[in-house]
């Protein structure tokens, strides 16, 4: 759990399931990203960090996180390591 670059999530949703490599033509561009996002990310040009506009949307989803992601990290661990 720490901070991301605009890099990680573009890389995480151009993922697919059973491909053996990331196919860099999946990557969507980051002002897209934050346009899909509706005003709930914003982007520290300086950094190029990401991150939820408000600490009250962090406290949402540490809150709620079982009921929408209960495998989330399972999940992960799968897609990044597919010989498991």
């Amino acid at each position: 759990m720490r901070p991301l670059n605009t890099m990680e999530p573009l890389h995480a949703l151009a993922v697919e399931v059973a491909q053996p490599r990331l196919d860099k033509d999946d990557l969507m561009r980051i002002e897209i990203l934050i346009s899909l996002c509706a005003g709930l990310v914003t982007v520290n040009q300086e950094s190029r960090i990401i991150r939820l506009v408000h600490y009250t949307t962090q406290e949402y989803f540490e809150q709620t996180k079982h009921c929408w992601f209960p495998d989330a990290e399972a999940e992960i661990t799968i897609l990044c390591n597919p010989l498991i």
